[in-house]
């Protein structure tokens, strides 16, 4: 009896677009997000960044901006971008020896961002998967 006062009451609340997608709505609702996704990295980066083979998802693009933000000229080179993040190695040597060759111990969101993006490309069938590959072998 109650169950159907409250049910009664949501009824006239809930509108179509509230309600999950299913099957064909589905997938326009994840192609219209994904467009409105790209939109918004032309708009803020100047370009497309998802179309940069490892970078596809959302999360990482949206990390990458709210880390390092869309101005990149605060950095020198790239090389100084990557040693911010902690992806250069750090080597230490002494006397011509080689102590360590690790890199930065950096718990950084942007560098998580762009190793999961590189592991992406392992299987990935473009230029820079190929580039991945060959720099994990040798």
């Amino acid at each position: 009896m109650e169950i159907e006062k409250y049910t009664a009451k949501l009824e006239g609340k809930i509108e179509w677009s509230e309600l999950p997608a299913k099957g064909k709505r589905k997938a326009k609702a994840e192609r219209q997000h994904l467009a409105n996704r790209k939109e918004q990295c032309r708009r803020v980066f100047g370009v497309d960044i998802t179309k940069i083979p490892g970078l596809r998802r959302g999360g990482q693009v949206q990390t990458l901006l709210g880390e390092v933000g869309p101005n990149l000229e605060s950095f020198r080179s790239a090389g100084a971008f990557a040693s911010w993040l902690g992806l250069c190695p750090n080597h230490q040597i002494s006397g011509g020896q080689v102590l360590s060759r690790n890199t930065k111990k950096v718990k950084h969101p942007a560098a998580t961002a762009l190793r999961m993006a590189a592991q992406s490309l392992q299987r990935s069938r473009t230029y820079l998967g190929h580039l991945f590959r060959s720099l994990k072998a040798g």
